[in-house]
């Protein structure tokens, strides 16, 4: 299924029609229903797509690949609190440095600020840091009004940030974002 949709992506019938056939040798095949799930969600149809990621994670809800795509679509279409909980699930099962870029991605989208600051500062403390990384950071820091250290954290942040990024991916709102931090500081 995989090789006939890479050969013809503007059809995907022959590569759903494989997989089916997979599911009529195994029924319980949650990699092949992930694969269909694959296939909608880049067809842009996002309700077959989550039919086959809950009927995979229904038949085995240890499968981590199901989270993970789901997720990955609920974000496509900012179905931010839903792909929060699939990223969070998908974490139970596949606790990797890259799955978690991807949860902070997800809570970033959310507006859920603070707990973007902890994804963030946990991935940097195992060594895993990039621009995006410090843009959600400083970013957040200035939105999350919990953070006693907030301000100091985004501003420290913001200067990691304008010392990493390529000139050509920096936006005006990092620089409006750096102004009102540094607005905040006095």
């Amino acid at each position: 299924g995989d090789a006939l949709f890479e050969k013809t992506p503007t059809n995907a019938s022959a590569a759903i029609k494989n997989y089916n056939e997979v599911l009529k040798i195994n029924p319980k095949s949650v990699r092949g229903l992930v694969r269909i799930g694959v296939i909608y969600k880049r067809a842009q149809n996002p309700d077959e797509a989550e039919a086959k990621f809950k009927e995979a994670q229904k038949l085995d809800s240890t499968f981590a690949p199901a989270y993970r795509e789901n997720a990955e679509m609920y974000m496509k279409y900012n179905m931010s609190k839903k792909a929060i909980e699939c990223w969070k699930k998908y974490l139970e099962l596949n606790n990797s440095l890259e799955a978690r870029f991807r949860c902070a991605s997800a809570l970033y989208n959310g507006k859920q600020y603070c707990e973007v600051i902890k994804e963030v500062e946990g991935l940097q403390q195992r060594s895993f840091n990039n621009f995006y990384m410090e843009r959600m950071l400083y970013y957040s820091c200035l939105e999350c009004t919990s953070e006693t250290d907030g301000i100091k954290k985004g501003l420290a942040a913001s200067e990691r940030f304008f010392t990493m990024v390529p000139a050509d991916k920096i936006i005006y709102l990092d620089y409006k974002n750096k102004g009102l931090l540094l607005l905040k500081n006095g």
